[in-house]
């Protein structure tokens, strides 16, 4: 079996984790895909009651929820999943937070399977969309229909995943910027997505 690598938090997990105060409500059901060490569940967690932490890592299930015990945040349940394979069809969320892979893989398609694994973290796809894409055709029928609070979904991209808008809009979501932050080789994105 091939070990696979946890994502660690880098400027991007804190990019997405200052903005969930602001969108985050008591009663709030909130799902973090793609948790790896579990800092978004976490920061999450402070301000909702419950909190679904998903990945399809099982080494980062294991970090996450020895960081959220250690942060004494007793509201987060853990599932294994590939997205949202192994979430019930009923599951529907006020918020959903997603640091996806979002990054060109230009090995994508290879064939040799401990490069894609390396990669699980971090490349998106060929293009760096295509994994993004996959979320958002799922995500749309995770998401709470209330007429006053639709959910929406708090998820970063970088000026390097190529088609995003167009997969956004295909997928019936608009995006509203939030913050941002420069780099040398890219510009990365916190955003908010509602659904048209």
């Amino acid at each position: 079996m091939i070990k696979m690598d946890v994502y660690l938090p880098r400027e991007d997990s804190y990019l997405l984790q200052k903005q969930i105060r602001k969108f985050v409500k008591p009663d709030f059901s909130v799902l973090d895909m793609g948790t790896g060490s579990g800092i978004q569940a976490i920061e999450a967690a402070r301000y909702c009651k419950k909190v679904l932490a998903v990945d399809i890592n099982s080494e980062a299930l294991v970090l996450a929820k020895k960081n959220a015990d250690s942060a004494k945040l007793f509201n987060i349940t853990f599932v294994q999943s590939d997205l949202f394979k192994n979430i019930g069809s009923d599951k529907n969320f006020d918020l959903i937070l997603f640091n996806p892979p979002y990054l060109p893989d230009p090995e994508e398609e290879s064939d040799n399977e401990a490069v894609k694994s390396r990669h699980l973290a971090l490349d998106g796809g060929k293009t760096g969309v295509e994994l993004i894409a996959k979320f958002l055709s799922e995500a749309k029928f995770h998401l709470k229909k209330d007429g006053q609070n639709p959910g929406r979904i708090l998820m970063i991209y970088s000026s390097l995943t190529k088609g995003f808008d167009d997969v956004v809009k295909r997928e019936g979501f608009s995006v509203r910027v939030l913050d941002e932050q420069s780099f040398f080789m890219e510009r990365i994105y916190a955003a908010l997505l509602s659904r048209k």
